[in-house]
């Protein structure tokens, strides 16, 4: 089919020399030259693409090259494109490699042919402005939901394509490697409860994502998940989040608020590394392996060396892992806080749930009614210490809840 239009464009117009893309003149679609795009043969007959000489801004992948079938994009074909602001793929193609679009700073739609199966690590990486994709109906692999590139069944998400905020449609249970590498201007993300994995460098390089909250279903992180989210001011991880692997908010430079749930036993090497505006955090003694450098820690370009992080300070349980990677490094540690007023749940943080069991157990006590705090929460709920659990407590809990929020 699209041999036979470019051939008829060719004898209509003359357009021997237009660049592998359409020129748009007064309604009229001229000619692709395939001269421009270079190839490689395989060994069966059919060719993969591998560069173009002369990209313009509406890209349409010619079906045959040559009278060969054009079956493969290969990896790096066409990354770095500046102009072009679309791609129509033929239902020829089949694999489509790693980074082959990748850093196409104009490109705002693609068209994913029926028969393509096999879509390469970052192929759309970096293109900020890539704002849908169409899949052809009957494709095996691939799906379109709301504009975004989706595995066949719906489950996982392949590539974002969107503006600055993005939901996550119900459904989807995995965010794939580099689903959203480089989408610098993405603001904010909905995850929905049922996602439970989270691939490698899935949010690397947004740079412009303000907080993350991961539901309790996600049990898995991918390394660098969250690396050079340089805007990232917090993060809310998973209560069913085992381990944090390496480089997971690597030069997170603006990190300053997040909580290390009780399920994680393993903190990997760089994890945290270079988040210079957190000035501490709480280890809970579940934390068995702490990595080389995880936390805490930055490079100083001016000593050209790693240091620790200065006034920064661990709060965990005596003679534990964390205890030992503080000691190991130099960092500050406050040991076994047996009472942390303001803390009446238990979980070693303050925070407005806090509030809300003093608020409770204030209002059972004004209605005689039966309370639920346990005699040390009850302890740690007395934040003013005048042997009454009220709302002055809970004013308490809310100033410091904001005053630690805003640290």
């Amino acid at each position: 089919m699209y041999k036979s239009v470019i051939c008829a464009a060719i004898l209509a117009f003359s357009t021997v020399g237009l660049p592998c893309a359409y020129a748009v003149s007064s309604g009229v679609q001229s000619a692709v030259d395939v001269s421009a795009f270079s190839y490689q043969e395989n060994d069966d007959g059919t060719v993969t693409l591998t560069g173009c000489s002369k990209a313009g801004k509406y890209m349409i992948i010619p079906e045959e090259i040559d009278g060969k079938a054009v079956t493969g994009i290969a990896a790096d074909a066409f990354t770095g494109l500046a102009d072009t602001e679309s791609v129509t793929m033929p239902d020829s193609i089949v694999t489509i490699g790693a980074r082959a679009f990748s850093g196409c700073g104009s490109l705002t739609s693609v068209i994913v042919g029926k028969n393509t199966k096999s879509i390469g690590d970052h192929a759309f990486a970096s293109c900020p402005l890539l704002a849908r994709f169409s899949v052809i109906g009957g494709n095996p692999a691939f799906i379109s939901l709301d504009g975004m590139l989706c595995s066949a069944d719906g489950k996982e998400l392949v590539r974002y394509a969107g503006g600055t905020e993005a939901v996550i449609p119900e459904g989807i249970t995995a965010i794939g490697k580099g689903a959203f590498f480089g989408r610098s201007s993405l603001e904010r993300v909905t995850i929905p409860e049922g996602v439970t994995t989270i691939g490698d460098n899935a949010f690397s390089g947004c740079l412009s994502l303000a907080s993350i909250v991961l539901p309790d279903t996600v049990t898995q992180l991918g390394v660098r998940s969250f690396m050079s989210c340089t805007s990232l001011g917090s993060a809310e991880l998973s209560a069913a989040l085992v381990t944090i692997p390496e480089y997971c908010f690597n030069a997170c430079t603006s990190l300053r608020k997040v909580k290390i749930p009780a399920s994680v036993t393993d903190i990997c090497s760089n994890a945290f590394f270079g988040c210079s505006e957190l000035s501490g955090i709480y280890i809970p003694p579940t934390v068995t392996a702490i990595g080389e450098n995880a936390i805490g820690r930055s490079y100083d370009l001016r000593a050209g060396e790693i240091v620790s992080i200065n006034g920064f300070v661990i709060r965990g349980v005596v003679d534990t892992p964390a205890q030992g990677y503080a000691e190991k490094y130099g960092i500050s540690y406050s040991g076994n806080p047996e009472v942390f007023y303001g803390d009446v749940n238990d979980d070693t943080y303050i925070d407005a749930r806090d509030a809300t069991l003093v608020l409770q157990e204030y209002a059972a006590l004004s209605a005689e009614e039966d309370t639920t705090l346990t005699e040390r929460q009850n302890m740690l709920a007395d934040c003013n210490h005048d042997g009454l659990v009220d709302g002055r407590d809970a004013t308490y809990i809310l100033v410091e809840y904001a005053r630690l929020s805003s640290m």
